[in-house]
Formats: C-alpha cells, structure tokens, sequence
C-alpha cells in the first residue's frame, strides 16, 4: 500500500531525527475498562528547568498528572480488523488537553477531528481538520487549521516508482510552499527523493536492504 506524502521521507528522518534525553522521572499504569476502552494515569516528575522556551511550552519544572482515555469503535472480531470509529483524550492538571476523533467513513475514506488545548484560555485552542483517501494507485490528504491548509498527493507509477507533492497554505505569515517527493524502488535499494520550492533543498538517500540468507 502506497505511504502518505508525510511518511515517504520517514526512513531518512529517522536515521537523522535529533536524540533527546529523558530529564526526570515518570510513573505509568493503566488498565482495561472493556474489550474497547482503556485507560492510563501517568505522574511526571520533572527536573526544574530554567529555559524560557520551555516554560512557554508549557514546561515549567513542576510535577503533573496526566490522565489518558482511549476508545476504539466496530466490529472487531480479529487483530487485523480495522476499527471504524476510533476516540483519544488526554487531559492534565495544568489544564492541557488533547483529543483526537478518527471515523472510517468507507474503506477508502477516513476523517479525522483534532483538538490541542495549552492551557485554560480556550481561544488559544488548536483545532485541526483532516482527510485522508486512498485510491487503487493513489493517496490524497487535505488538513485545515486556523493556522494553514494543507493538500498532498502520492501516486504509484508501474511496480517500483511513486511520486508525490504537497501544498501548504499560511494565510497568517501570507506564505504558500510546494514540496515534490519520489521514491524508487528497485533491486533491493529504495532511492528517496524530496525537494522543498521555498527553502530550495534537496535530500537524497538510498537504502539498502539485505535479503535473507
């Protein structure tokens, strides 16, 4: 099945991605409500931290809790059943909050419902819109949010090769980007491509994959 324009890159990200370092200490237990529902409550310690950055995110140091609700939807009757309908909340003590609705409309389209909350003020709130449709040979996802809009296209041409676009909208800093990805597969090599208009980048990258023996 052909990856997301998102996820196309994602072998070149993770050899790259930044390592961050765990600074504190968490506790974590959970349990299960029903065959559907589960449940965790999570209890952070923090070491005190001095960076401003840190604080406006929402960082301040301070011990939290966190409690987590989960809930997954339809009829599943084997591990390999798609859930139709599928619901995520997370709320803490210091007023944040995090919640995700994913419903399968058919199995070619899904929707998605997001809601980010830093704080108590709720006009802060960041509320995100999705769209995702997988054709025979394609995939498509449009995203909106107050901040921008979104719309990617992934299409397979013949066996090994699939290319892809996005476009992004930010009406606010009155900026519009395109980015083109291709990805190859041939002879047990995956060849990457991405190029990004506005910062005018290009990465390459090959994989190798060792067959078994």
């Amino acid at each position: 099945r052909l990856p997301p324009y998102e996820h196309m890159m994602d072998f070149v990200k993770g050899v790259v991605k930044k390592q961050e370092l765990v600074k504190g200490a968490r506790v974590s237990g959970g349990m299960s409500v029903s065959n559907n529902s589960h449940l965790n409550h999570t209890f952070t310690f923090p070491l005190q931290t001095q960076n401003k950055k840190k604080r406006m995110m929402g960082q301040t140091g301070e011990a939290t809790y966190a409690f987590d609700l989960q809930y997954v939807g339809g009829d599943l009757k084997s591990p390999m059943d798609q859930p139709s309908v599928v619901m995520m909340g997370k709320t803490e003590n210091t007023g944040r909050l995090e919640a995700v609705l994913m419903k399968k409309v058919s199995d070619a389209l899904s929707l998605k419902f997001q809601a980010f909350y830093m704080n108590n003020v709720v006009e802060q709130a960041y509320i995100t819109y999705e769209a995702d449709y997988h054709g025979r040979d394609f995939n498509t996802n449009f995203k909106y949010n107050s901040s921008f809009m979104s719309m990617n296209m992934v299409q397979r041409i013949g066996s090994g090769l699939a290319l892809g676009f996005e476009f992004v909208n930010m009406p606010a800093r009155k900026m519009t980007d395109f980015s083109y990805g291709a990805k190859w597969t041939y002879n047990h090599k995956v060849f990457h491509a991405n190029y990004a208009l506005n910062l005018q980048t290009l990465t390459l990258a090959v994989q190798q994959n060792v067959p078994p023996p």
